[in-house]
């Protein structure tokens, strides 16, 4: 919550069987609804010149950058640029606590969300997002509206639709940071295998008060070629500062939970 704030590092590191001396800045800078984050690694070698290579290509520069972010989700309008740390859509039935940063600082991939919530009649509101903007592996684009606003029944007038649509370009996109060279070299990486899932929901709250809101939801979702999910029913209590969820999955054998997690 602080308007600027810095973390920092030092030490020694082996990167390709060649030690260097490390000093780490991390500077995280706020002003009312902007925010950014530089992450600036100097490595100096036993001699004391600093590695050059780190800095001089357009991927290095970009890396340096931890996140710009404006504004937050539920705003008029709102983006982040950079790292995302834990990402989750609708009710997480295919991306849950997805991370862009699990191998960083080795693989510095810089994200891109966009989103806006216009204040028309049916509140929609929609977002589009990219783990990485330059190579674009995975993306996704979700969007979310109240069909019945105007209704005099207050369950209907609450009701909330969305659907999401998930896309890998290449599930083999990571190898190189899973597996050791001498492994990577010598399988048979073959060709790319993009993969695409498609998801629906609702959202009906039941009860709102000042001090909780009580409804449920529901959610399906089908992995192309590998089978279908379904949240059916699920139930959320949100007090504000705690949210609960109990809810019944059932899926096919092909079909996984999560599929994009913290681990992908």
């Amino acid at each position: 919550s602080s308007k600027y704030s810095v973390s920092s590092m030092i030490g020694k590191v082996e990167i390709d069987s060649t030690k260097y001396f490390q000093l780490r800045l991390i500077q995280e800078v706020a002003y009312k609804k902007l925010g950014m984050g530089l992450d600036l690694d100097f490595l100096f070698d036993k001699n004391y010149h600093i590695k050059k290579s780190d800095w001089d290509h357009i991927d290095d520069i970009l890396g340096k950058i931890y996140y710009v972010r404006y504004g937050e989700p539920g705003d008029l309008y709102y983006g982040h640029f950079g790292g995302f740390p834990k990402r989750s859509v609708r009710n997480g039935l295919v991306m849950h606590n997805y991370s862009n940063m699990f191998y960083y600082p080795d693989q510095r991939n810089n994200g891109l969300l966009l989103g806006a919530n216009p204040q028309i009649k049916m509140k929609p509101g929609i977002e589009v997002f990219s783990s990485d903007i330059i190579h674009m592996p995975i993306f996704s684009f979700s969007g979310h509206f109240k069909p019945l606003p105007d209704s005099t029944i207050q369950y209907i007038k609450d009701l909330e639709l969305g659907m999401a649509v998930f896309s890998d370009r290449n599930q083999k996109g990571n190898l190189k940071y899973t597996l050791a060279d001498s492994l990577y070299h010598t399988i048979d990486r073959g060709d790319p295998e993009a993969l695409t899932i498609l998801s629906f929901d609702y959202t009906l709250p039941i009860m709102n008060t000042d001090q909780f809101v009580l409804g449920n939801y529901a959610e399906v979702a089908h992995i192309i070629d590998h089978g279908t999910g379904f949240i059916l029913p699920g139930l959320y209590l949100d007090l504000d500062y705690l949210k609960l969820n109990l809810e019944y999955r059932k899926h096919g054998d092909s079909f996984i939970n999560g599929y994009f997690d913290h681990f992908y």
